[in-house]
């Protein structure tokens, strides 16, 4: 009789134990999707709120007749693209922006301003990454079945521009120190126990690509938003590539 009583107490517990396995894992998938639902219209506000303040510094800058014009458009396909996002239409959202930028690539007939287009690229590119920002936390999370691959909206030229100075160790080493805050080519000098001519064709490079500025009056040299935003992509494609994450 013990032991019949002892055996229903261990099946008893074992379902109890099962049980109490598949409601966690209810309650994870609950708040997976929760996580999903309420994230969209967050990040596609985001993806707004970058537009808001880039476009304003691009156009307040820009010589171009058309600007306010191009502005009211872009704006509209913005909204398009976020408004896609938020419904889950994922690859239609990457679509829409990626045929903004052909509105704006500075060989257009009707762009006056090649240096408002190369700002209004670099924001789209930007809105882009802020929207891919959604798939990392979902993959990291283990929800990436049925997410689909998203559409690059840059061309090969576009990679090598942006990723060659960065193929450097020395530079990426740079760009590092100067999180820490601006610093003048001598103190780079010795902390990278490397002659003056080095330094300064690491730093001109990186300068070139807009990761790194110069103060004409301090001669310090810092790292700008550009730089940081690289950084941080760096680090988040080389611990993908090593299979830290995913």
């Amino acid at each position: 009789m013990t032991d019949e009583i002892l055996n229903e107490i261990r099946e008893l517990r074992d379902e109890m134990t099962a049980l109490s396995d598949k409601l966690a894992s209810l309650r994870y998938s609950d708040f997976k999707n929760l996580c999903t639902e309420y994230m969209r219209p967050v990040i596609a506000d985001e993806g707004r709120r970058v537009f808001e303040n880039d476009r304003r510094d691009a156009e307040s800058s820009s010589v171009c007749e058309l600007r306010s014009s191009c502005t009211t458009t872009l704006k509209t396909i913005v909204d398009r693209s976020a408004k896609e996002f938020e419904n889950g239409n994922f690859e239609e959202a990457s679509r829409i922006l990626s045929d903004a930028k052909d509105l704006v690539c500075c060989n257009s007939e009707s762009c006056q301003d090649k240096e408002c287009s190369r700002k209004t690229v670099e924001m789209l590119h930007k809105i882009d990454s802020v929207q891919n920002t959604y798939f990392r936390i979902m993959n990291m999370m283990g929800t990436s079945a049925g997410l689909p691959v998203q559409t690059a909206i840059f061309t090969e030229e576009e990679v090598e521009t942006y990723l060659a100075p960065l193929s450097n160790a020395k530079r990426i080493g740079i760009m590092r120190s100067l999180t820490g805050g601006p610093k003048n080519l001598s103190g780079l000098c010795r902390e990278f126990d490397m002659p003056t001519g080095h330094i300064t064709f690491h730093l001109n490079a990186l300068r070139d690509s807009g990761y790194v500025i110069k103060d004409t009056k301090t001669k310090l040299y810092s790292l700008t938003t550009k730089g940081s935003v690289a950084l941080n992509e760096l680090n988040f494609l080389v611990q993908k590539l090593k299979g830290v994450i995913g």
